[in-house]
């Protein structure tokens, strides 16, 4: 088994990059698979989700991007979820980013440091970008095999900065020729709003449809309150809508059919999302 890498990428904040990251990991260990993630973002959101504290941990991704002797397989740490480990971020991430600037393999630090034995024990490995186009996102980039990118769906401003994206993964591909975009997936989408229905149609028409998930993460406060909660939506309500929307993401990843869900209380209109999503 090698694990398969793969980014959450967007340079601007407020898209569900890490809601993403640790919902997506925990959907995937529902359907058999087992997750590392590497919380490369200075805030440590994902860490703190995940119930690990950055600051009582023997090691973070500091250590394994400082370190000469650290290496991924020796700095992860085990979260609530025994399928899921995580090697933690830390505040003092951003010094060591502009340390990285003056080593010689700088955006090569975190492919080095992804050993053997952290493939091999893992189905999945989640990398959790910060909100820039910075050496931490460099690096996990070039260390990655895909990239999903999160986009809003309720912003009309949610395709800005993507070209910028766009040519740094053309220009990381000169290092990983084989980067590939696993998918935009559509986020904080509600179907009662008029710019949510325009936003989906023109990121399907930027991207093409084999570009865009079939899925889409609905607009959901009950992801929200399980965030304020250091929580992900499995944990906090089984029944809400956002399990169903990252079980189809996980599904989508894996190849499987995904299927149609959610509650009574639902205000998706099902028919008007099938046909913003065309066939991906």
């Amino acid at each position: 088994m090698s694990a398969k890498v793969i980014s959450v990428s967007n340079q601007k904040g407020g898209v569900a990059k890490t809601t993403t990251v640790v919902n997506l990991a925990w959907a995937l260990t529902r359907l058999g698979k087992s997750v590392l993630i590497l919380d490369m973002d200075p805030q440590a959101n994902a860490s703190d989700t995940m119930g690990v504290n950055p600051y009582e941990s023997q090691f973070t991704m500091v250590n394994v991007l400082t370190d000469k002797k650290k290496i991924i397989s020796t700095s992860w740490t085990k979260t609530r979820n025994d399928m899921i480990y995580i090697v933690p971020s830390h505040i003092k991430l951003s010094a060591a980013e502009r340390d990285l600037y003056g080593s010689v393999n700088s955006v090569m630090a975190l492919r080095t440091k992804l050993d053997r034995v952290a493939l091999e024990n893992f189905d999945f490995i989640l990398v959790d970008c910060p909100p820039s186009l910075g050496l931490l996102t460099i690096n996990a980039l070039v260390a990655s095999q895909s990239v999903i990118i999160p986009l809003e769906a309720d912003s009309y401003y949610a395709l800005q900065g993507i070209d910028s994206l766009e040519s740094t993964i053309e220009d990381i591909r000169e290092l990983n020729p084989g980067l590939a975009i696993e998918g935009i997936l559509l986020t904080m989408y509600d179907n009662r709003t008029s710019i949510c229905k325009a936003m989906a149609e023109e990121i399907h028409t930027y991207f093409g449809n084999d570009k865009v998930f079939k899925t889409i993460i609905r607009r959901n406060t009950a992801i929200n309150q399980a965030t304020l909660n250091h929580l992900t939506i499995f944990e906090h309500d089984r029944r809400a809508y956002g399990v169903y929307d990252y079980t189809n993401l996980a599904r989508e990843l894996l190849h499987e059919p995904i299927e149609d869900g959610g509650n009574e209380e639902a205000d998706f209109d099902s028919d008007a999302t099938a046909k913003a999503t065309a066939t991906r």
